[in-house]
């Protein structure tokens, strides 16, 4: 039982300059139109499918209130979200943010002691399952 890990995603005061550095140092590649960025900016870790994504604050903070923040995004691997969900638990992360749907879309968010937070989504066959119901009942 594990998590794959998608991404890492880092909040920021300036999220387009911040990435553009962080590209820069880490040889990191674009991905989609890094110029219109609003909500953030994605770039593709070389030879792999994990991305870092820099975003701006959460309630446009950027004075003293603001903390920077890194999480990480994941999917289940090799197991159910449910399941992965149980996992984490057992090994002492806190569920914080439950935002699956009754359809079964959606993911969760568990942290650390630290507050070092991660989302799980689905697993891929879990999401390539719920397409072919979708596309059966078309």
């Amino acid at each position: 039982m594990s998590a794959r890990l998608e991404a890492i995603n880092i909040t920021c005061r300036d999220h387009a300059a911040s990435g553009a550095r962080w590209a820069e140092i880490l040889g990191l590649e674009p991905e989609g139109d890094i110029t219109s960025a609003n909500d953030f900016i994605t770039y593709r870790i070389p030879g792999t499918e994990v991305y870092f994504a820099f975003q701006p604050p959460d309630n446009g903070e950027v004075g003293d209130t603001f903390v920077p923040r890194i999480h990480l995004d994941a999917v289940a691997s090799g197991n159910t979200r449910e399941q992965e969900l149980e996992n984490l638990l057992t090994r002492g992360m806190k569920l914080v943010v439950d935002a699956r749907t009754a359809d079964g879309a959606g993911w969760f968010t568990v942290e650390d002691v630290d507050g070092t937070q991660i989302c799980v989504g689905r697993s891929d066959e879990e999401r390539a399952a719920a397409k072919a119901a979708r596309e059966g009942s078309s």
